[in-house]
């Protein structure tokens, strides 16, 4: 096949007829449509036509959107596309998404464009690569603030952004120093807002991106943030700093807690958010976690918790051991939000709620700790999960912050049997000598191992008459004196 261009008549007829062969599916090589050759002959012709200098300046808008969607296509099937993954074609698609000063997303063209720089990304690491350190990125931001901009073009922004990132972290510093955060929290507003976007894309897909794009833009940025994993002291975050993330800290908590939690509840938006939002400040923007003095926002992600841990150690089932959870590997579905509320307790208001729900002084003690429905023993149970190592891990750090870094009344709360395997690993040395319970409990005999209350064996003489007990004094005195003719015992009598 061969694609005759030129001219706009020629140019329409011939792109439209390939357009119409790719109606049945993209995968126009494996299908046997057109050759490995032909295909990549045809990708040739048409980045040589949309060169800077090339036919397509002959061509209608029409036209030339209809030339971008092929390509767009094409990129789809990696075989005879190799012309696609390349410096050159990334320029050339930049340059009709407008990033070189002429954006316009009222235009078909600049959206296809857009669209075929975002997806040779996708199928191509060397081109995030050479992206990433092209000239234009530095119009992402710029463009991001055009008036009027659609969400589809939002969408597809974002989504550049969170290559470039991905690709080279040195560039979230200097996206957040250009205001990034801002303008996502200005487009994040609008999407929640405005449910009706353009019709390839929807409003979910369009806040979904911005949240993916807000993680990445955040994470191991400043002191602040820290890297994952680590928390770093509230004590050390600086108040100025913080404030760059004011905005959009905002918006996702509205998102949060405008949203219906989903089933699971660790699905999208939600898991977005909260992966995002482990990588913000807590204590300097405490009235922003906490909008009108409102608890809701710890209430809504301890809920989360309480959901999560019900289905990854299920109370009836201690044989359950599943790979993956919630689309995600076992071990890490729930890590993100536990970073986060180990954060959170940076809020004493926070903090405090946490307390009474993760680890009540009225916590039932007459049972076994590891069972039952009720968070704190969910939470217990998944201390002894064998699948869920990683995920212990992080549970216990954050029960010892709340009790305020004393590993010593974490275990006496939790029981040490149930605590021994993470002491162990840590190589942290524990005494039984504190434990956040009520005075009630305190002055009961609680095994120190288990966290539970010692139950009194009742005496085998208990609800005998004396007429019992005396028959089975006879026995045992029986069966004491056959086992010394036996010679099994000795028995020695006191000397006087």
């Amino acid at each position: 096949m061969v694609m005759v261009l030129g001219d706009n008549e020629n140019a329409e007829a011939s792109i439209s007829k390939f357009l119409q062969e790719l109606e049945n599916g993209p995968m126009v090589v494996s299908t046997g449509v057109i050759t490995v050759e032909e295909k990549r002959q045809i990708v040739i012709s048409l980045l040589s036509a949309l060169d800077k200098n090339g036919d397509y300046l002959n061509w209608t808008d029409e036209v030339l959107a209809k030339a971008l969607t092929c390509l767009r296509i094409l990129s789809r099937e990696t075989e005879g596309s190799e012309g696609l993954y390349s410096e050159r074609a990334a320029n050339i698609f930049a340059f009709h998404g407008g990033l070189s000063g002429n954006f316009d997303c009222s235009k078909n063209y600049c959206i296809e464009a857009l669209k075929c720089l975002s997806n040779i990304q996708s199928a191509s690491v060397p081109v995030r690569n050479i992206v990433s350190s092209s000239p234009f990125i530095s119009t992402y931001l710029p463009t991001l603030k055009t008036p009027g901009i659609n969400m589809g073009a939002v969408f597809l922004l974002t989504r550049l952004i969170f290559f470039a990132t991905a690709v080279d972290p040195n560039l979230r510093q200097l996206f957040i120093n250009e205001g990034a955060l801002d303008i996502l929290a200005q487009h994040l507003s609008k999407a929640v807002k405005s449910p009706e976007t353009d019709s390839w894309v929807d409003q979910s897909v369009v806040i979904n991106e911005i949240l993916k794009v807000s993680f990445n833009l955040t994470v191991n940025q400043s002191g602040i943030c820290g890297l994952f994993g680590k928390i770093v002291q509230v004590e050390e975050e600086d108040d100025g700093e913080a404030a760059k993330y004011s905005k959009l800290l905002a918006e996702l908590v509205h998102v949060s807690l405008s949203t219906p939690l989903g089933d699971p509840p660790m699905s999208a938006p939600h898991v977005h958010v909260i992966n995002a939002l482990m990588n913000f400040p807590a204590k300097p923007l405490k009235t922003v976690w906490m909008p009108n003095n409102s608890l809701a926002m710890i209430e809504l992600l301890v809920e989360i918790l309480h959901s999560s841990v019900k289905v990854m150690s299920p109370d009836n089932n201690p044989e359950y051991c599943e790979d993956t959870v919630f689309g995600a590997p076992a071990d890490q579905a729930i890590i993100p939000l536990l970073i986060l509320l180990k954060k959170l307790a940076g809020i004493d208001d926070f903090k405090q709620y946490m307390l009474e729900k993760i680890m009540p002084k009225n916590l039932d003690r007459t049972k076994t700790l590891t069972k039952g429905t009720a968070l704190p023993n969910c939470l217990i149970r998944c201390l002894t999960a064998v699948h869920l190592l990683n995920t212990r891990d992080f549970i216990c750090e954050l029960m010892i912050t709340l009790c305020d870094n004393d590993s010593d009344q974490f275990v006496a709360y939790v029981g040490y049997g149930n605590a021994a395997g993470f002491l162990y690993n840590k190589g942290i040395p524990s005494k039984f000598s504190k434990s956040n319970i009520t005075e009630e409990e305190a002055d009961s005999n609680i095994d120190p191992i288990t966290g539970t209350i010692k139950q009194e064996k009742p005496s085998p003489w208990e609800g005998m008459t004396d007429e019992e007990k005396e028959r089975e004094s006879e026995r045992l005195f029986v069966l004491f004196d056959r086992l010394n003719k036996t010679g099994v015992i000795k028995v020695e009598t006191k000397q006087e």
